[in-house]
């Protein structure tokens, strides 16, 4: 069923035109430039953006529009900054889609500044350099047993995380089970800072991993040992003849990571990625046929739509966008039929017209193992606040679409862009700000869990490490 763009429907199909990326970014615009502007990225917001269709009515989208186009018209120029960060930053401020962003990057006075405006801001945490021990209700300072602080512990339901708010979280030193305080921010600050609470002074500062050092450390240490395997998941940054070093790698080591007692995936810095090759060793891992996913991969198409990776968002600029993809693949399968479906799909979405493809969502395939897994060690993911997307993902399919239950996160929150996905950039056509657009969206469980408590903040790891020396101290208890 075709949508209908309510907006613009009647006199802005010009804008299925899609604009080159400029070779030049002005430093203002006119009026009505900038009206166009504007005019331009609503269009692209409700046929291109996913989250924006998914949230629009939340934020009271109108409202918002009429006061940035009220105040455009008392303007005879803006400035692209104050255009991009402002104005068109009220147009989704709030919109939990941590993928999808505007940006531009401005030359003036022979310097060169970048712009960048979230559709919400990434959490940033910050952690006591101090640990502290739990009587009761309070958390009680190892080094200053006067110092007695109250706060919550954080979990993978905390839903709103006030700055305000200080928490503690759990940590493995020693030996024993201990506290950080932790302070979650919407703004990053220099690397430590000294916060005053109930009138003392603590220190905190940010995770700080050296992932070179790290990754050589814990590959020493653990890569195969007697009781624990170690190995880095590859992901889509990787070069694929590099990542298939890692899957055969794996592959011919398989019965012998079956008998270990702990299999130590470091996952930090995984930006995500089609996940299929991932999947693909789970299988194998768990005791599954890997021809599972191949025929996932190859299997008969009965109708062109089902070849759409999923259920998908589809419209005349979405359609642009992967017609130029596909073009620029290599050759597969499906290419043509893909690419012919795409061209059809041109001539029906014009003016603003938009619909969801109607085919099932097969994101791979969803097994509960129960008793019968081929594994039965515990599995330690290692992540990191870089840690985004498919990267993120990789835990709940694990824990939920496997239902592998011996799973323990291990490292500080991760990015928190989990519930939207496939961005594509588009570009204004007078100050040629980049808009990059969701333009599918996931739903992980019937609850949207992800969404709700995901986005912008990660996930809540059961061990918190926010250096190297403690990671690896973390690492020593749970493999001793």
């Amino acid at each position: 069923m075709l949508l209908e763009n309510k907006m613009f429907l009647n006199y802005e199909s010009r804008f299925d035109v899609l604009n080159e990326k400029p070779s030049e970014i002005p430093v203002e615009l006119t009026q009505a430039q900038a009206i166009e502007d504007l005019n331009q990225c609503v269009y692209l917001l409700e046929t291109s953006c996913v989250s924006y269709i998914e949230q629009r009515e939340k934020i009271n989208f109108q409202e918002r529009y009429n006061q940035v186009l009220e105040e455009l018209k008392s303007r005879p120029t803006v400035r692209i900054e104050y255009f991009l960060m402002s104005l068109l930053g009220k147009l989704t401020d709030g919109i939990k889609d941590l993928h999808s962003s505007f940006s531009c990057e401005i030359t003036e006075n022979n310097q060169t500044r970048t712009f960048v405006r979230r559709f919400i801001p990434k959490t940033v945490v910050y952690f006591s350099s101090g640990y502290f021990i739990k009587k009761g209700k309070h958390f009680i300072s190892t080094d200053n047993s006067s110092m007695m602080l109250d706060g919550e512990i954080p979990n993978q339901k905390t839903k709103i995380i006030e700055k305000s708010q200080l928490y503690f979280v759990p940590v493995l030193h020693n030996s024993k089970n201990l506290y950080k305080a932790a302070k979650f921010f919407t703004w990053s600050f220099p690397e430590e800072k000294d916060f005053l609470i109930n009138g003392q002074t603590v220190n905190f500062s940010k995770q700080n991993f050296e992932l070179e050092s790290s990754w050589k450390s814990l590959q020493s240490k653990y890569r195969n040992s007697r009781t624990n395997y170690y190995f880095i998941m590859p992901d889509c940054s990787m070069p694929w003849d590099l990542q298939k070093q890692h899957y055969d790698i794996l592959h011919e080591n398989m019965n012998g990571i079956r008998t270990k007692k702990n299999l130590i995936i470091d996952n930090r810095w995984n930006c995500g990625g089609i996940p299929l090759h991932q999947l693909k060793f789970f299988c194998e891992l768990f005791g599954y046929n890997s021809n599972i996913i191949d025929d996932f991969i190859n299997r008969d198409i009965p109708r062109d739509e089902d070849i759409l990776e999923g259920k998908c968002f589809l419209s005349n600029p979405i359609v642009q966008k992967e017609i130029e993809i596909s073009e620029k693949s290599g050759d597969w399968k499906y290419k043509s039929r893909l690419l012919n479906f795409y061209k059809n799909e041109l001539t029906q979405l014009q003016n603003g017209k938009t619909r969801w493809s109607d085919n099932e969502d097969p994101d791979g395939p969803h097994h509960h193992l129960g008793e019968k897994t081929s594994y039965k060690g515990r599995i330690i993911l290692l992540v990191d606040a870089r840690t985004a997307s498919m990267g993120e993902q990789l835990y709940l399919t694990i824990k939920e679409d496997f239902g592998y239950k011996n799973i323990v996160l291990v490292g500080t929150n991760t990015c928190g862009c989990m519930s939207y996905g496939n961005p594509y950039q588009y570009y204004l056509k007078n100050s040629g700000i980049t808009l990059c657009l969701s333009s599918r969206t996931e739903a992980f469980s019937s609850d949207n869990f992800a969404k709700e408590y995901l986005e912008g903040r990660g996930l809540i790891p059961d061990y918190w490490a926010t250096t190297d020396v403690e990671l690896e101290e973390t690492l020593d208890c749970l493999c001793k």
